[in-house]
């Protein structure tokens, strides 16, 4: 895939498409906000200045999220897992993200489902800017099911829990298959964080949704 001219957006989708200026915040229970999430998926923690991509190849061509009209997002249940999903020729890949705990530091979770009937490749790039579009300077490094990512104040590791099939680093992007009807998780954490079994969106639901029914309840007059 890397023989193939791929040109991204140069800024996120709250600059290419202002009406999508929204983002919504992550975090886990009781916690401060730890990362965010825009309007076409895009991902950033709140302690780093650039932020996580992704891209579908398919069978036409290659999908940005960034600036793609046919992207939906929506919050799934009571707490912060925030879908997105992009329509692509024979249906719809899904983006899922939401903070979880691992050995007590927060890290960010990251799923990503083909509902297509046939098989896409999906890229993941640390681009070189944040959510509201200001610069930053990344470096990339890559191995087999991970790659780092450096910004010159921390590095950042994000672990696949698929192989990486090709790299583009002028781009800072891992490429990855994805067959029709599966899934592929991500961990993104600081360097050095043993990143552990990574856990699938319905659970991070239905613990929020545990969480929330459970902590209190209002009841308001008809």
């Amino acid at each position: 895939m890397t023989a193939e001219v791929i040109e991204p957006p140069d800024a996120p989708r709250s600059i290419l498409r202002p009406a999508a200026e929204g983002r919504t915040a992550l975090g886990v229970f009781g916690g401060p906000v730890t990362a965010r999430v825009d309007q076409g998926g895009a991902v950033q923690l709140s302690d780093r200045s650039w932020c996580l991509d992704w891209w579908i190849r398919a069978d036409d061509r290659w999908h940005f999220p960034a600036w793609e009209p046919a992207v939906r997002q929506r919050r799934l249940g009571a707490g912060p897992v925030v879908q997105t999903a992009v329509r692509v020729p024979g249906g719809d890949v899904m983006h899922r993200a939401w903070m979880s705990h691992q050995e007590g530091r927060p890290v960010m979770s990251i799923e990503i489902e083909n509902l297509t009937s046939t098989p896409v490749g999906l890229a993941l790039a640390a681009r070189p800017y944040d959510l509201a579009g200001r610069p930053a300077t990344v470096g990339t490094s890559f191995g087999s099911d991970r790659f780092s990512i450096d910004d010159r104040e921390a590095i950042t590791t994000l672990q696949c829990s698929a192989q990486i099939r090709d790299t583009v680093p002028d781009e800072g992007a891992a490429i990855l298959p994805l067959p029709h009807r599966s899934t592929i998780r991500v961990a993104v954490a600081g360097h050095g964080t043993s990143l552990g079994t990574l856990g699938d969106s319905s659970s991070a639901v239905r613990g929020w949704d545990t969480l929330v029914t459970s902590a209190g309840r209002v009841v308001l007059p008809d």
